[in-house]
């Protein structure tokens, strides 16, 4: 059990004509602590509304396998001003997260900053619906639960199990939300354009084209100055119920027809909808975390690191870098494995990480599956050095990996700090993917070899 205390002021050790003085400061009163994370009154039923349906309508979807079951559970972070509500689609493939400022409520009261996760079930939904203008409602935070207090009644609904996908998901998705860059910036009128029209579907596989004017094209206009290329843009329709909320939309991508974050500014609120790069790949499946270096981290310098991530401030790479006195890199290092433990999640529009503490932080370090089969596969000696080359961005290690089912040759680029910059092999997973979804296990497992050749020669 912790037990905070706050004190009047610093404590005093003095020496005063030769005997040796202890003052003691004494403590300040405190409130009893709050039943529960957040209280308010809500301010804008209609955003509070809409933005909090659009999440169930997002985690009640399945773009791909429609026939299979559905998960309708988000996650609820509260967290200096900020209440978050975040989740998936069924499908792993759409990531939705709404902030809510204070400017939703009416005098709301943060409790213990906290994160818990419900199901919203049709109940809470009938209850969201009736929400109007000039109908007092309230919104409430627990460890175990949310509620909302409407003139006709209550609805509460209870803390459940977190799909352990959805923690693979939150994973990569902060990492590669990290590698992202602003693409386009639509005002309020292009906006709501462009929303307005996005086609109900589009066939497998196919590209779309949103240019800084709002338009949709099947192919890349000439004439376009900025452009992003996104598969499966018909999942932005899950948006429609905002539209007439949005003052204006940002576009962050890491590439053409890889995942793009689109964040609606909806004025006192905040939504932010990632797609997958294709209808049929989930987050969860992708392995943008996995090009860290995943040397092993001082142990003081990681509880350091987890200290600052359990407490309540937001920070970037650059404050963390600095806090801890280490580069960038080992920085970007350690948020991944914060982001592994269940500690915190990404914000990219302000580009900072806010504390997010999932249950699944008590398991300690949970290393993903390619993760764990390369260190399985280099433990056994299956991978074969023939070269090491100095390149601009760092070195290049070239080998052969002896993999389940056959032998790959295998290419992989490192920055200084052991940061997979690029990367080749002849597996299947490199054949159909290339790096876009992550490097496949032969690449880790030669990185491992690579790392462990370098210490014998140093």
């Amino acid at each position: 059990m912790q037990y905070a205390v706050t004190y009047r002021q610093l404590s005093q050790v003095a020496m005063v004509q030769g005997l040796l003085h202890v003052f003691l400061a004494a403590t300040l009163r405190r409130e009893a602590p709050k039943p529960w994370l957040f209280h308010g009154e809500v301010a804008q039923p209609l955003l509070f509304r809409d933005s909090l349906l659009t999440l169930r309508d997002v985690v009640n979807t399945r773009f791909h396998r429609p026939d299979l079951w559905r998960l309708m559970d988000p996650v609820v972070s509260v967290e200096q001003e900020w209440v978050r509500l975040e989740c998936f689609s069924s499908d792993g493939g759409v990531y939705a997260r709404v902030d809510l400022s204070p400017d939703t409520f009416h005098e709301g009261e943060m409790g213990t900053p906290g994160t818990t996760n419900v199901d919203f079930g049709p109940d809470f939904a009938a209850r969201l619906a009736t929400l109007r203008p000039g109908k007092g409602s309230a919104f409430e935070v627990g460890e175990e639960s949310v509620r909302l207090d409407t003139g006709a009644g209550s609805s509460i609904e209870r803390k459940v199990q977190l799909p352990e996908r959805w923690v693979r998901g939150f994973l990569q998705l902060q990492a590669i939300q990290r590698a992202a860059k602003p693409r386009l910036s639509l005002d309020r009128h292009r906006a709501r354009a462009f929303l307005a029209g996005i086609p109900a579907t589009t066939p497998s596989g196919a590209v779309n084209w949103v240019s800084g004017d709002a338009r949709i094209s099947t192919a890349r206009s000439s004439g376009a100055s900025t452009s992003v290329g996104v598969s499966g843009i018909h999942r932005l329709k899950l948006l429609k119920r905002l539209t007439p909320q949005v003052e204006a939309l940002y576009v962050w991508a890491v590439d053409d027809e890889a995942p793009s974050f689109w964040v609606a500014d909806l004025g006192a609120a905040r939504i932010t909808m990632g797609l997958s790069s294709r209808v049929d790949h989930g987050f969860s499946g992708d392995g943008e975390a996995l090009l860290s270096s995943r040397r092993p981290v001082d142990p003081e310098v990681l509880d350091r690191a987890r200290a600052l991530a359990q407490g309540t401030e937001r920070f970037s790479v650059a404050d963390l870098a600095a806090r801890l006195s280490v580069p960038e890199s080992a920085a970007g290092e350690i948020v991944d494995l914060l982001g592994e433990q269940g500690l915190v999640g990404y914000d990219v529009a302000a580009a900072v990480f806010f504390p997010r503490h999932l249950p699944y932080a008590a398991q300690g370090f949970a290393k993903q599956e390619r993760d764990k089969n390369s260190r399985r596969l280099a433990g056994e000696g299956r991978a074969v050095l023939t070269g090491r080359e100095k390149v601009a961005q760092g070195v290049r290690v070239s080998g052969w990996v002896d993999g389940d089912h056959a032998k790959y040759r295998v290419d992989v680029t490192l920055d200084a700090g052991g940061t997979i910059v690029d990367g080749n092999c002849t597996c299947p997973w490199i054949l159909q993917h290339g790096m876009k979804r992550g490097p496949c296990k032969h690449i880790l497992t030669l990185r491992l070899a690579g790392d462990e050749s370098e210490h014998a020669a140093g």
